[in-house]
């Protein structure tokens, strides 16, 4: 018996048909799905927090020298020296002595670098530490004397990533989707986090939660409320 198949115009028909079903339902699909950069940006959020409270705590490296009279001659980050043994900052060209070099330039020795770069002559950007796992650091200080040093710290968890509407920090309306999160470290080793998104991650840290569940907080973080 003879069957009729089905004629272009019919197909043409199916596949439009099947073009807005999935065009209705990607965006559902997408607002229920895990953002993979939250569990990008917990890993480097802890790495950096875990890293700079081991370096801060090492009092062979951030030992406090005092004055004759028994007070503090330096204090948290702003203590240059460091003991003439430490062997990873005895390299060639990577030297750490100095309160805007010391800790990044330690803080690269502690992590799986595939690439560090020195500073910039005349620039107060401390380095750049790209690491195994494509996670790109950028240290600049901010302040620097023996009692306060500060240090903004970029974080682009997906330096790999070349799109370059991903490279930017969040703003809801400019950049919602970025891959670049921005911290400020304190003297004392204390770590803040500056944008919206990122401390909506750490509101549920356990949880993957939804990109759009995620970009709601972000948006009533970024309206202060």
């Amino acid at each position: 018996m003879y069957k009729k198949g089905f004629t272009l115009q019919e197909l043409l028909i199916s596949m439009a048909i099947i073009g807005l079903i999935a065009a209705a339902i990607a965006p559902a699909i997408n607002s229920i799905m895990p953002d993979k950069r939250k569990a990008m940006y917990m890993k480097a959020y802890n790495t950096l927090t875990n890293t700079t409270n081991e370096i801060l705590s090492d009092p062979s490296l951030y030992f406090t020298k005092y004055y004759s009279t028994g007070e503090p001659l330096c204090s948290g980050l702003g203590c240059a020296d460091l003991p003439v043994d430490y062997a990873p900052c005895n390299e060639t060209d990577w030297k750490c002595q100095g309160t805007i070099f010391k800790f990044p330039k330690i803080f690269a020795t502690k992590v799986n670098y595939v690439e560090r770069t020195s500073p910039v002559p005349g620039s107060i950007i401390s380095t750049n530490i790209k690491t195994i796992d494509g996670i790109d650091w950028t240290f600049k200080a901010t302040k620097f004397s023996s009692t306060n040093t500060e240090f903004d710290v970029i974080v682009d968890v997906n330096y790999k990533n070349t799109n370059t509407k991903n490279k930017c920090t969040y703003n809801s309306s400019t950049c919602p989707n970025p891959d670049k999160f921005e911290f400020k470290i304190d003297n004392d080793g204390g770590i803040t986090v500056i944008d919206p998104l990122g401390r909506a991650f750490l509101e549920n840290p356990t949880e993957m939660n939804s990109i759009r569940e995620d970009k709601v907080r972000a948006k009533k973080i970024e309206a202060g409320k």
